[in-house]
């Protein structure tokens, strides 16, 4: 799950559905819902942030994921030389996709 920057170990948290694997019978391919993705990136964002100790995660978590989804959202275009760096960085650009790595 490139676009959304979780690794293996925070997809496999979430429920998913299994299908046939068309190129590999012996690996079956799994479908996220969407809505449960973004959720998680909100989440892991908005921790990522420090947003937990502005914003109660329990008490308001409507708020604390919208803002979460603004961190995510508006780190996923490429910084500039001037501008500056905040919970995402993108160090480098090989084969036109862009590479990034948590801060």
């Amino acid at each position: 799950m490139k676009y959304f920057r979780l690794k293996a170990e925070e997809i496999d948290t979430l429920p998913y559905y299994e299908f046939p694997n068309q190129y590999n019978e012996s690996r079956p391919g799994r479908s996220y819902s969407r809505d449960n993705l973004e959720t998680l990136v909100s989440r892991k964002a908005a921790y990522l942030a420090g947003l937990d100790e502005s914003i109660d995660p329990v008490e308001k978590e409507n708020q604390f994921l919208r803002e979460g989804w603004k961190f995510f959202s508006e780190d996923l275009t490429p910084k500039g030389p001037d501008t500056p760096s905040s919970v995402w960085v993108v160090d480098c650009c090989r084969m036109g996709e862009w590479q990034s790595h948590w801060a």
